[in-house]
């Protein structure tokens, strides 16, 4: 991943002002123009939109965020705007796992309706109020530390861009500019360290605010759409009083690195899938992760693991390993083994697991906004199929170029288990004018000396489709389901020279599996990346969530709608309680599962959105949709 380049749009633009003609097609790695993350948070949490967050709250010294304890938005305990997008994908060799990225999109995750060419003004990061008149009005230990990066894995912001801090007096009620960087190529991050001695900031009710301006790249006559662009990340920001010039340790002790993936190959795998095989896929997996002493003295760190399934909130692994001496500013590695399977088998269709490494140093209260960093997560997702992405599009994939038609894209599969293939799903970018709005053949090939062979399957009728489901892949659902066993490939052919412009994570690679084929040859993909999509094993599944059609279907009657934490089924209709009651979400996907028909069901846990409840017995199915709003 690190050795991804960096500055994709000025790479495609040089390279297609120099040599216009030198391909009739190419592959084609872009910036989305939406954040595809924020817009699917907001989907499934519409209260969260909030244009700012304005508060009289005034807060006292020190202020400190590592942008570890909120996601997507800044902590709105801290900063009373929600422009910056909170993330630990952004950035290129991060202090700590958190980081706040400024760029060129608003807060529902679009491109700025007011972008141009030339310079515009981007995202604000402004933090509440602060009491700066501390004991004496002229207090000369009050300093303002950050770190900034220009790019990290996005963008990369030409010289015309720029980063700006400014600093609000209460005295003269006015934002004044005190630092500014214009945008570079240096890739890692940098620290800023600076002095607040002017007695018009050292009041109650001081405040600072970092804003970005962008600019947007268009290319007449070329394939390039317009994108997401020039970002700047920040993290570390610190202010405190007894500070001075030379205090530029962060003296911390923290994890730098998320926690790697703890399945062989793939990202997810199909619950039953996983059961069938879960010693082969899960041998030697281990809790892996690198923290760093940031501080100027050795410090005794012990560790700590758990599993929990989210869906039954039940505990399933639980270790404590031991401690070990970390030096002074040195990258210590967490490779923890398992002392045994932490996923027991049962007989659901799905099932989903958090697994959590713990740094454990102290339980002093002064270190306390300092100990959000000390832990680390990864959502194990076992559900209907396989993938090799994450789920982030950090970027878009396509094929594109006046003779791009009839190009084919493939990614290689092995099936752990035979069984039914009934779907793919894609995730598709939204582009600047739905450029990507075209047709494509959804394919199925077979294997040829680890290549793909002969189509085994193919869907003409495909149009690219945005879906507003939670995690924002589109179903293509099969004619007619088919057997898998072994190796396959899934992908498209299209018939049209433009690019579909599929979502390419690039946190995880499967450029080995994945191949593309142009003028009558497959080749291996040099793109370091994972094209999002995904085939669609097992039993049959709702489509979006429409309820069965069957004559002994009923309508169930169900209350309150909408309902937050509990759900009243009534059960007088039905001739017996033997049964189960299933609740799906909206892609399809079994979210809770109870092995008896009760009156009432506990739905707490499941996130705001719209689900399909259905009871099985021998007297038929009955089912109603509800909507969870809290």
């Amino acid at each position: 991943m690190n050795n991804l380049p960096v500055n994709f749009k000025n790479l495609i633009i040089v390279f297609l002002v120099l040599i216009p003609f030198a391909f009739n097609a190419q592959i084609i790695i872009t910036n989305t123009d939406c954040n595809p993350v924020i817009k699917d948070y907001l989907r499934n949490n519409p209260e969260k939109n909030l244009k700012g967050l304005k508060s009289t709250d005034t807060l006292d010294l020190p202020f400190f965020d590592d942008f570890v304890k909120s996601k997507i938005y800044p902590d709105n305990d801290l900063w009373i705007d929600n422009y910056a997008y909170v993330n630990s994908t952004f950035g290129f060799n991060p202090p700590s796992i958190g980081i706040a990225t400024l760029d060129a999109v608003d807060e529902m995750g679009a491109v700025y309706s007011h972008a141009n060419t030339t310079s515009f003004l981007g995202d604000f990061l402004t933090s509440k109020p602060i009491k700066l008149n501390i004991e004496a009005p002229f207090d000369t230990t009050i300093y303002l530390s950050f770190l900034y990066q220009s790019g990290g894995l996005g963008d990369v912001p030409e010289y015309k861009d720029s980063l700006v801090l400014e600093f609000y007096s209460p005295i003269d009620t006015l934002w004044h500019s005190v630092w500014r960087s214009p945008g570079d190529t240096v890739k890692n991050f940098r620290q800023v360290l600076i002095h607040i001695s002017d007695t018009i900031y050292l009041q109650d009710g001081f405040q600072f605010r970092f804003k970005n301006y962008a600019s947007i790249t268009t290319v007449p006559n070329t394939f390039i759409r317009t994108t997401n662009v020039d970002g700047w990340n920040l993290d570390w920001i610190y202010l405190n009083k007894n500070r001075s010039f030379v205090d530029t340790l962060l003296n911390d002790i923290c994890f730098i690195k998320q926690l790697n993936p703890f399945l062989k190959v793939f990202e997810t795998v199909p619950w039953k899938h996983f059961q069938n095989n879960s010693s082969n896929l899960f041998s030697n997996s281990r809790f892996n992760s690198n923290f760093t002493n940031y501080s100027n003295e050795t410090l005794n760190v012990a560790f700590k693991q758990d599993v929990v399934n989210s869906i039954t909130n039940q505990e399933t692994y639980n270790n404590v390993s031991g401690a070990a001496n970390a030096e002074p500013d040195s990258i210590e590695l967490v490779n923890e083994p398992f002392d045994y399977n932490p996923f027991p088998a049962d007989d659901n269709d799905s099932a989903e697991f958090i697994l959590r490494a713990f740094l454990v140093t102290d339980a002093i209260n002064i270190t306390a906004p300092f100990r959000w960093n000390d832990t680390v997560s990864y959502y194990q997702k076992f559900y209907n199929y396989y993938a090799y992405d994450d789920g982030s599009a950090e970027m878009g994939f396509g094929i594109d170029g006046p003779q791009a038609a009839n190009s084919k894209v493939a990614l290689r599969f092995t099936t752990l288990k035979t069984d039914s293939l009934r779907a793919v799903q894609m995730y598709f970018n939204h582009t600047y004018q739905d450029e990507n709005d075209v047709d494509f053949y959804l394919t199925v090939w077979n294997d040829n000396n680890g290549k793909p062979g002969n189509i085994i399957y193919q869907k003409t009728d495909c149009k690219v489709s945005h879906s507003y489901n939670k995690n924002g892949f589109y179903i293509y659902n099969f004619d007619s389901p088919f057997i898998i066993s072994g190796t396959f490939y899934i992908g498209w052919v299209q018939p049209g020279n433009k690019s579909l412009n599929i979502g390419f994570d690039i946190d995880r690679d499967a450029s080995t599996y994945t191949f593309w084929n142009s003028y009558g040859n497959w080749e291996n993909l040099t793109e370091k990346g994972a094209i999002m999509m995904r085939p669609v094993f097992g039993k049959p599944f709702p489509v979006g969530i429409e309820e069965p059609k069957n004559p002994t279907s009923g309508k169930l009657s169900i209350w309150p709608n909408p309902a937050s934490d509990i759900l009243n089924i009534d059960i007088s209709d039905l001739n017996t309680n033997d049964g189960n009651i299933d609740i799906f979400d909206l892609s399809g996907r079994l979210v809770l599962n109870t092995p008896t028909i009760q009156e009432k069901i506990n739905i707490s846990n499941l996130e705001n959105g719209i689900y399909l409840i259905r009871i099985n017995n021998n007297s038929g199915i009955y089912s109603s949709k509800f909507i969870v709003n809290k």
